[in-house]
């Protein structure tokens, strides 16, 4: 029977007894955390019926650039999970985008910075075919305007009004402490049942952590584990959906997490679990699952250049059956198992079309081009080549050092990093023994897809500092160390440092790394 009990999945070890609990709890909401197109495809194939909620960990830490450019942010995010469908494959008919993490509305003018980028948001995902998970406000927010007062959603008007005309849903985060969620209900656990929008709930992330009431607790000790037994546990979180099912808009809960990709994390761990959670049965109930509707729909050709009309969803193994110029009308019929290519028609002929080339609104006209403005700024291998020598030459080879919270590592890539793009490219998952083998040609690939992207887009040496930046600590500090700067080297360097005189770990590498910062500078000055 299914379960509105769902899942929140921290993709890492991949665990077998993940995949074999998934099945058997048959939930309506999955949300997948940094998954490659394994994780998406599993979902398609073993639990066809649920909503799947996708989250990008880097995007979604992207708070600064949300709080100063909110709608050119919301607009970028959109695009930027328009691009990652194509790889990751995953069905826009059946998943939700996530963006901005938990915002943190408490402070000066966020509420009306998340205002205007989840509208943003909203609406120009509903032109790419794309369905948004909005606000995922934190526990116990929004907040009150009075001692017994609900919860203040004024702020965030014509929100309702963006998620209805995408077919998406409120996401928001719900927590309880160690009596359960009854204590303190529509505080922490329920709150978001006070919202007054007619629209799908989902939450998110769902339960114990002992945060809410004891914000000096240490982080390997914030989950369930160790508070009480799996029994107890399962209880509470089938009592809670319980709860929240009496709402009609309620879809699902995700409770956080499966898996886990730090230790810091594990005491939130559900494997533990997991048998009693299937030992207690999930209530039947009707599911009004969040729809876009059946049958033909309008979409337009985006791109200046048109699009092809094929007779296969391929590029290289079909035939062009007409050209389609920017700013035509298909009719999009349905799309083909990976998400990627729509079926359409066009005039008389019918046949396949790639996904990312189509809006659902008629595109802007395209601006006549100013022969005297600035184009985007110079990029050519030079660049490329520089910056991955620089890094190249200070990474090294192999190393599997104790004290490296990297673990085993070689060219500067990771086991963790290695694994995962194998896994993303439909390879077996590597032993310690491939990674030592791994060839320039593959590193070098890696480096590219993974930790370049932006770095494309900036300018001599500020591209530099990002790529570097990023493949020695991640694309999410790389970005926000990015937002702080302002685009500026020596402010971006500034807070590099800063950065990483502040973390773990500086008493023993502390040298090395800012030895390397200095011949940063001076490869920059070049």
């Amino acid at each position: 029977m299914r379960s509105r009990l769902g899942v929140y999945f921290s993709v890492e070890h991949r665990r077998p007894q993940d995949y074999a609990y998934f099945r058997a709890l048959d939930p309506t909401v999955f949300k997948i955390m940094d998954g490659g197109p394994p994780d998406y495809l599993f979902v398609r194939e073993s639990l066809p019926g649920a909503l799947v909620i996708a989250r990008d960990w880097a995007l979604s830490e992207q708070h600064a650039d949300m709080l100063y450019h909110p709608e050119e942010t919301g607009i970028r995010h959109a695009r930027e999970w328009n691009m990652h469908q194509a790889r990751l494959g995953f069905d826009r008919a059946n998943t939700l985008i996530l963006g901005i993490n938990e915002p943190t509305v408490w402070e000066p003018n966020v509420p009306e910075a998340l205002r205007l980028y989840t509208i943003a948001l909203c609406r120009e995902a509903t032109t790419m075919g794309l369905r948004v998970g909005a606000m995922q406000l934190g526990v116990g927010w929004p907040g009150n305007n009075g001692e017994g007062t609900p919860p203040d959603w004024a702020p965030f008007h014509g929100v309702e009004e963006a998620i209805l005309a995408n077919g998406g849903a409120l996401v928001c985060h719900e927590y309880w402490a160690d009596q359960g969620p009854n204590e303190l209900w529509g505080w922490w656990a329920g709150r978001t049942l006070k919202c007054p929008w007619q629209v799908p709930i989902i939450i998110g992330e769902c339960g114990v952590d002992m945060f809410v009431k004891n914000t000096s607790v240490g982080q390997q000790h914030r989950g369930w584990i160790g508070h009480m037994p799996p029994e107890r546990y399962a209880a509470e979180l089938r009592e809670y959906t319980a709860r929240m099912s009496a709402d009609p808009r309620f879809v699902g809960n995700c409770v956080f997490a499966s898996d886990f990709q730090s230790h810091e994390w594990y005491s939130f761990d559900v494997e533990p679990a997991y048998q009693a959670i299937l030992a207690i049965p999930a209530p039947p109930f009707e599911l009004h699952l969040p729809s876009v509707g059946t049958g033909q729909k309008t979409a337009y050709v985006a791109v200046p250049s048109g699009a092809n009309l094929r007779d296969a969803p391929s590029v290289q193994n079909s035939t062009v059956l007409i050209a389609v110029p920017r700013g035509d009308a298909v009719g999009v019929l349905g799309w083909d198992d990976n998400g990627q290519w729509a079926n359409v028609t066009y005039q008389d002929k019918v046949g396949w079309m790639l996904g990312s080339l189509i809006v659902y609104r008629p595109p802007a006209p395209l601006l006549p081009t100013d022969p005297n403005a600035p184009g985007p700024p110079a990029q050519n291998s030079e660049c490329w080549d520089r910056s991955l020598a620089f890094v190249r030459k200070w990474e090294g080879g192999w190393a599997d050092d104790p004290n490296d919270p990297g673990g085993a590592t070689n060219k500067g890539i990771t086991y963790g990093t290695f694994a995962k793009w194998r896994a993303d490219h439909g390879q077996p998952s590597p032993s310690k023994e491939d990674l030592k083998a791994l060839t320039d040609g593959e590193a070098n690939q890696i480096y590219r897809e993974r930790y370049w992207g932006k770095a494309k887009d900036l300018e001599w040496p500020l591209c530099l500092a990002y790529f570097d930046t990023a493949v020695n600590s991640g694309t999410g500090n790389a970005d926000q160390i990015l937002a702080k700067s302002g685009g500026n080297f020596i402010a971006f360097m500034g807070h590099l440092i800063e950065w990483y005189a502040s973390i773990d770990g500086f008493d023993h590498y502390g040298r090395a790394w800012m030895k390397r910062r200095a011949d940063l500078l001076k490869e920059g000055a070049k």
